[in-house]
């Protein structure tokens, strides 16, 4: 028994047939009653409210800017600073109201374009350029909106400072809070931020701000850096002294560092040659440069003779090689012609190479 004809397929047919299109979605809408076309309108809104939200959280997270190269050195500095749970563009954007989102969406979306395109644009081989969108200043606005700029400060460090009268003289929060949110990962935090007190700040007489301790810091708080605590810090703190001067001097005068060194510390420019070279401290007391200097057999002929290996013992077991190769006139160059006479007249040299 044939099957009845359906209807839809009859009129699908039909419409085939005459070649009139299917009904769109525009007609289709038209013919749904007013309650579900608020139903559909309130959906789409909420599709694209949640499409905007998703778009600017994506375009603010930190995971974002990691992915460029150039950015990875910020991002981690962020996830060590007390700044760690605050995205990025809390900070690096246009304060704005909750309304204002979408202009917030594109001011981010626009900047990722700009650096995006700058580094496709790049030439591989090109590594020594910057990225062509840099991190503008951090408005005084972007602060406040988590900041009451009229508080006085103390921290962990039980530092007191007057909020309102800074702001008015520098005119910028990042001018003193420079490191906060990136911090410099090889550096002592602490030191860090005291650094940019001391772009006013001295312990020098006749500086523009007094350096004394209990201008900013409260009584009874323990005012060493964590830097200072650790086992290996006298014989780490050269190397931090060389890359950074100003964490010493912060606190330390000149006649700190002579009175342990002998010297001055740093070695000054001209150590090497010069009238008030090394050779004339090591002529009046040689132990002043063994103070620091440890660990040689022989610290002058590790740059005074050629050829020197300084796990084979003093160059006195060493030099009757390098003469042989280089002949007595290259000895002579420093030495006198009779100094090798009282050890070499005794007698031929040993098996070793000792005189």
């Amino acid at each position: 028994m044939d099957k009845p004809p359906d209807h839809d397929e009859g009129r699908a047919g039909t419409q085939e047939r005459s070649g009139t299109p299917p009904p769109s979605l525009l007609t289709r809408a038209r013919g749904l009653s007013p309650r579900s076309r608020i139903i559909a309108a309130a959906a789409i809104v909420a599709l694209l409210v949640a499409l905007v939200i998703a778009v600017d959280a994506g375009a603010s997270s930190p995971v974002v800017c990691a992915t460029c190269h150039e950015m990875q050195p910020w991002v981690t500095s962020w996830s060590v600073s007390p700044h760690a749970e605050v995205g990025c563009y809390s900070c690096h954007q246009t304060p704005r109201h909750w309304y204002g989102m979408p202009l917030s969406a594109a001011e981010r979306w626009t900047r990722l374009g700009l650096d995006g395109g700058a580094h496709l644009s790049r030439s591989s081989a090109d590594t020594s350029a910057v990225s062509a969108v840099g991190a503008a200043p951090i408005p005084d606005a972007a602060c406040e909106q988590c900041h009451d700029p009229a508080r006085v400060g103390t921290s962990r460090f039980g530092v007191q400072i007057k909020h309102g009268d800074h702001a008015r003289r520098n005119n910028s929060c990042v001018s003193c809070h420079r490191w906060t949110a990136h911090p410099d990962p090889n550096g002592d935090r602490d030191t860090l931020l005291m650094k940019q007190c001391f772009t006013c700040h001295s312990i020098v007489k006749g500086s523009k701000a007094p350096g004394a301790c209990d201008a900013c810091h409260l009584k009874g708080v323990d005012l060493h850096p964590d830097s200072h605590k650790t086992g290996d810090w006298l014989k780490r703190h050269g190397k931090v002294a060389i890359a950074d001067r100003q964490q010493c001097s912060m606190c330390h005068l000149d006649e700190f560092c002579r009175n342990c060194h002998g010297v001055v510390m740093p070695h000054p420019e001209g150590w090497a040659k010069g009238q008030y070279s090394h050779s004339v401290v090591a002529k009046q007391d040689r132990t002043v440069c063994a103070r620091c200097h440890k660990g040689s057999t022989n610290l002058c002929t590790m740059c005074h003779h050629r050829g020197f290996v300084d796990k084979k013992g003093p160059w006195v077991r060493q030099h009757s090689v390098m003469a042989s190769q280089t002949g007595a006139a290259f000895c002579f160059q420093c030495h006198g012609a009779l100094f090798c006479t009282p050890c070499h007249s005794s007698g031929p040299a040993s098996v070793d190479g000792t005189p």
